[in-house]
């Protein structure tokens, strides 16, 4: 299994197939957290929180926790939300 930094390394070179797996690996944390913060809208925030994170992946910061990443870029669609 490929390492969060690998996956991340291998979308910044341009394999499309790399967001999809990150996607995978935390679908249903990341769903389950929307999903308990707004309820039917979760898979809107779902979608979107992926749309940015897909497009701020050139810019991400290899020092950081990508998850932690991930989840604050959620939260702050949530916060957005409400």
């Amino acid at each position: 299994m490929m390492s969060d930094s690998a996956l991340i390394q291998a979308h910044q070179a341009g394999d499309a197939d790399a967001i999809g797996t990150l996607m995978a690996r935390y679908q249903a944390i990341l769903m389950g957290m929307l999903v308990n913060r707004v309820g039917r809208e979760a898979e809107d925030l779902y979608q979107e929180t992926w749309v940015r994170a897909s497009n701020g992946l050139h810019a991400y910061d290899e020092q950081g926790n990508f998850k932690a990443w991930l989840f604050q870029i959620a939260r702050r669609l949530v916060i957005d939300h409400h």
